[in-house]
């Protein structure tokens, strides 16, 4: 019986995947293009990540190199509800929140259907002085945190309906 594939550590990335094969063929960028039929330029390109090739691209360079990749789909584990994730960054979550000016950080939990992705709402009350681009950098903060799309509102001006429905971190 076979075993299910197991996923990469990391994802894979073009460029360390066009060295690797050279490198193990023991090619030159040079001796690469020529068999490619490509310039060194391009193949520079490549490894350095200043280009992504298309898949047929970087089929070429492999088999140039004399190897096959393989393009597989596995399937991807579930992650847990968006909630979850909320509470097990609860503290970080909250820290960022102060560290930018604002404090008592809710978050809506009312879905919005109209939304493709998943995303988060949070109510902040903003200290005095503070505006916009403190609701900015919290949003860049806690978007870089958990992942998703994450709107950040002075809960001064967000509305008793929103409010009604938050919940304190």
């Amino acid at each position: 019986m076979s075993e299910a594939p197991t996923r990469a550590a990391h994802p894979v990335v073009a460029s360390e995947l066009i060295r690797a094969a050279r490198l193990r063929a023991g090619l030159t960028q040079v001796q690469l293009a020529a068999r490619a039929g490509v310039t060194q330029s391009v193949i520079s390109t490549y490894e350095n990540g200043r280009r992504e090739p298309s898949l047929a691209a970087l089929q070429r360079l492999v088999r140039a190199a004399g190897f096959e990749a393989a393009v597989d789909l596995l399937p991807m584990d579930a992650p847990p509800p968006l909630l979850d994730r909320v509470a097990a960054v609860r503290d970080a979550l909250v820290a960022l929140v102060e560290r930018n000016g604002a404090s008592a950080p809710r978050v809506v939990c009312a879905p919005d259907a109209g939304r493709r992705r998943e995303s988060v709402v949070l109510l902040v009350d903003l200290e005095p002085g503070a505006g916009i681009f403190t609701l900015m950098r919290i949003q860049d903060d806690a978007e870089r945190l958990l992942e998703v799309d994450v709107e950040v509102l002075d809960a001064a001006g967000a509305g008793a309906d929103r409010y009604s429905v938050s919940v304190p971190l």
